[in-house]
């Protein structure tokens, strides 16, 4: 039996999305969300690293800014690399879906969604 690899995340971004593109011509925009909870009278902060491909790296860059409240859905992912000569790790979330909760014009929403495809570039 294989696991399931979901997550829904609410946040508001922590700065505009910076989208770039890969050599095969693919964009890709990465940004960071914050998610907060409060229990005992204090409240702890969660930052997530998002990562979104294609079509959704247009809608993050054409749409999202600072301090905008988007819902996320996606899956976790952990890449390896070498800095220094020492292994690191990074922990991120691949988008499949971006919807804003908000609107910077009256009301309006946009939401989004991963088209299929293969499997995805690293960058």
């Amino acid at each position: 039996m294989s696991g399931v690899n979901k997550v829904f995340l609410v946040g508001r971004l922590g700065g505009d999305p910076e989208v770039k593109s890969t050599p095969n011509g693919k964009n890709v925009a990465s940004f960071s969300i914050a998610t907060s909870e409060k229990y005992n009278g204090t409240e702890k902060t969660e930052w997530h690293k998002i990562i979104a491909w294609e079509k959704l790296a247009e809608v993050a860059k054409n749409y999202l800014t600072k301090g905008r409240m988007v819902h996320i859905e996606g899956k976790i992912q952990t890449r390896e690399y070498e800095s220094q000569g020492a292994k690191k790790f990074v922990t991120e979330i691949i988008a499949s879906n971006l919807t804003l909760l908000d609107s910077a014009n009256s009301g309006s929403s946009v939401a989004a969604q991963k088209e299929e495809s293969t499997e995805d570039e690293p960058f």
